[in-house]
């Protein structure tokens, strides 16, 4: 998914039918959201992860918010990726209107000879080549964006020793305030006379270990089911207040185990279970 939104991205870009928001948004925000990001990625490993942000950066701004996050994102992605051990620093300061970010490694450094293809699209330096990550777009699109922004990133590094990516960028302070989204995590479940117990069904083992840690983390209380058979057993013992249900499974599919759940309910004459498809 990410490839596919890169180059859809690049294709924008050369099509020149990218645009830019311009809207209020939480710069100060912004950052602490990279850093969380960020943190999960340097999280057991022997990196220092620093973020100097200067005391006078305006909390709000005018300008694009997702844009300047992908530029953020990729280039610390970069840096942690290509730092064994060390450090990786962002450095964010104002002067005169103006966003100045910097992102600093020890990593392995890029080669002189390098640099010049740095931000062509499908270009790897050597580093990356032998990482076998990525695609070579990400600095291709930042460069870009950076570009439509009205800035420049710059690059300084040596090889075996890090590198050092500079850009700045005009930033209005907004008068306003940002709208809040009304996409907000989940701290927990309302206590209620009833536990609200989910039947996750699923024949991929690993969609069902995401559903439940994101679930059980809210506070719901999760059983699984690897399958249309095993669903209808589990929903007769369980009792779910609602079930999670894969439509396309080896063996009973979604589609019949919730026909035969229906089935079952209405000889019984018990409550329709909702049953969510995924």
């Amino acid at each position: 998914l990410g490839l596919i939104n890169d180059i859809l991205s690049l294709s924008k870009i050369e099509a020149g039918s990218l645009t830019l928001e311009h809207a209020a948004f939480d710069l100060r925000g912004l950052i602490e959201a990279v850093r969380g990001i960020i943190s999960a990625r340097v999280e057991g490993r022997p990196i220092e992860l620093r973020f100097d942000i200067a005391n006078d950066l305006p909390a709000t701004v005018l300008g694009d918010e997702g844009r300047l996050r992908q530029v953020l994102i990729n280039l610390l992605g970069n840096a942690v990726k290509f730092t064994e051990r060390g450090q990786v620093r962002l450095g964010a300061a104002w002067r005169d209107g103006r966003a100045f970010f910097s992102v600093d490694d020890t990593g392995s450094g890029i080669a002189p000879d390098e640099i010049p293809q740095l931000f062509s699209a499908f270009v790897q330096t050597e580093s990356g080549r032998r990482s076998r990550e990525g695609t070579g777009l990400g600095l291709a699109i930042s460069g870009q964006i950076v570009k439509l922004m009205g800035g420049e990133i710059r690059v300084e590094s040596r090889l075996g020793a890090g590198s050092s990516f500079r850009f700045d960028i005009p930033l209005e302070p907004a008068r306003e305030a940002p709208l809040v989204s009304s996409e907000r995590r989940v701290r927990s479940v309302i206590p209620g006379p009833r536990g609200a117990k989910l039947l996750i069904v699923d024949d991929v083992e690993e969609n069902r270990r995401l559903l439940l840690q994101v679930l059980g983390e809210c506070g719901f209380e999760v059983v699984e089911a690897a399958g249309g058979e095993q669903a209808l057993d589990r929903a007769a013992r369980e009792h779910p207040s609602l079930i999670l249900m894969d439509v396309r499974m080896k063996g009973l599919d979604g589609r019949e185990a919730t026909r035969r759940l229906r089935a079952r309910e209405a000889s019984e004459g018990s409550g329709r279970t909702p049953v969510i498809a995924l």
